[in-house]
C-alpha cells in the first residue's frame, strides 16, 4: 500500500463551490468523482452460507506442525467471515485490533460460533497454541481491512480532495464506518505510523509474489513441503525467479535441507530434516515470525494448557478434499506495520 502525503485541498470559500453532502459527488469540475467501475461486490460467503445450512457450524483444521494457523478452505471462509463483520461492526479507528473493545472483540467471536465450531479449539489439548493462532489471524484480518479501505481512500481523492473521497462509499460499507474510517487516517499520528511503516517496507529484500494464501494454508492445500511452497511463492509460472535474492535463499535452503537429509541417511531412516529448524538457520527470525514460514507460535505455555497428546512432526501437510487455488503469499508475516 502506498501512502502519499498530500498537500491538502484547502480552499478559503471565495469562489469554491460548496463541499457536497456525504454520499453525493463532489461539484470540482477538474477533479468529478469517477464513474465507479464495474467491480465484484461485498463478499458474501455464499459457500460457507450453504456448508453451515447442511452440516451446522464448520470445524476448522490447523497447521500443528509449527506455525498453529487456521489453514485450507475452511481457513479462506473464516477469514472471509471476520473480514466482512470488521468491515461494518468494528470501528477501523483504532492502531490495532487489541485497541478495539472488549465488547466489540467479543461480539465478534460469538459472530463466528455460528459459523465454525470454537467449542472445539477451546477443548483441545493444545487450546492455547490453536487459540493464539486464531487471534492473530483475527488481528491481521483487522490490520488488512484498513490497509484495503485506505487504498480506497487514497485512489478516490485521498488527502488532497478529503471530500471527494467521502463520496466515494466503498460497496458493502456503511457510510458511518466509511467517515469514521476517513477521520482516522487524517488524523496527524497515523499520518506519521503510515510514513514510519512506508521506509520499513522498502527495506524488505524481496516482495512475496505467490498470493492471498499463508505458507501454511498453501502447503496444506497442495500437500506441498515447506521449501515447495517457498519456491512456489516466488517464481512464475514457468518456475522463474521474481528476485535474484530469492532465488539466492532458495538456494540456501535446498543446500541446507540437502545436507541436513544425508546427515540424517546416515543417522537411520526413521530421521527427517526439521523444517523449521532449517528455515530459521538459513532465514532467521523476525519479530516473532519464521521467515519463509509464518509466524512462530508461543513457546511459554503451561502443561496444564498443552494436554497429554504430542504434537505431529510431518514434513508436508495433507487436506482431505482437492483444490486448485494455486495462489500463495506470506499472510502471517507483519512487515507492514499498523497502516
Amino acid at each position: 500500500m502506498t501512502d502519499v502525503m498530500g498537500l491538502g485541498h484547502g480552499g478559503d470559500g471565495a469562489g469554491d463551490p460548496p463541499p457536497p453532502l456525504r454520499g453525493q459527488p463532489g461539484h470540482h469540475e477538474s477533479d468529478p468523482v469517477p464513474p465507479r467501475r464495474k467491480t465484484r461486490g461485498p463478499a458474501k460467503n455464499e459457500k460457507l452460507a450453504k456448508l453451515v445450512e447442511k452440516e451446522g457450524p464448520l470445524s476448522v483444521p490447523f497447521d500443528r506442525a509449527i506455525t498453529y494457523t487456521s489453514v485450507g478452505d475452511r481457513h479462506d471462509m473464516l477469514v472471509r467471515e471476520v473480514t466482512k463483520y470488521i468491515k461494518n461492526k468494528i470501528p477501523l479507528d483504532k492502531d490495532t485490533w487489541s485497541a478495539v473493545s472488549e465488547a466489540e472483540r467479543n461480539a465478534l467471536y460469538e459472530h463466528l460460533r455460528q459459523n465454525f465450531k470454537l467449542g472445539e479449539l477451546e477443548k483441545d489439548p493444545e487450546a492455547l497454541r490453536l487459540m493464539d493462532g486464531l487471534e492473530k489471524a483475527i488481528k491481521k484480518r483487522y490490520r488488512d481491512t484498513k490497509a484495503n479501505i485506505k487504498k480506497l481512500f487514497m485512489d478516490n481523492g485521498g488527502y488532497d480532495d478529503v471530500d471527494r473521497a467521502r463520496a466515494y462509499k466503498p460497496h458493502g460499507m456503511e457510510e458511518g464506518p466509511w467517515n469514521k474510517a476517513i477521520d482516522y487516517f487524517l488524523s496527524d499520528g497515523h499520518r506519521r505510523r503510515s510514513e514510519v511503516n512506508k521506509a520499513n517496507r522498502q527495506k524488505q529484500r524481496y516482495i512475496n509474489r505467490g498470493g492471498s494464501s499463508s505458507f501454511s494454508s498453501y502447503a496444506y492445500k497442495q500437500s506441498k513441503s515447506r521449501l515447495e511452497t517457498f519456491k512456489a511463492a516466488h517464481t512464475d509460472k514457468d518456475g522463474n525467479f521474481y528476485e535474484p535474492l530469492a532465488e539466492e535463499d532458495y538456494n540456501k535452503l535446498k543446500q541446507e535441507f540437502d545436507s541436513q537429509t544425508q546427515a540424517a541417511t546416515e543417522a537411520g531412516p526413521s530421521s527427517q530434516p526439521d523444517e523449521k529448524v532449517v528455515f530459521e538457520k538459513v532465514l532467521g527470525v523476525r519479530r516473532g515470525h519464521i521467515k519463509g514460514i509464518g509466524r512462530k507460535p508461543p513457546t511459554s505455555i503451561p502443561s496444564t494448557c498443552i494436554g497429554h497428546g504430542q504434537e505431529p512432526s510431518h514434513q508436508t501437510l495433507t487436506q482431505d478434499q482437492n483444490t486448485n487455488d494455486a495462489n500463495v503469499g506470506d499472510e502471517d508475516v507483519s512487515d507492514e506495520g499498523n497502516d
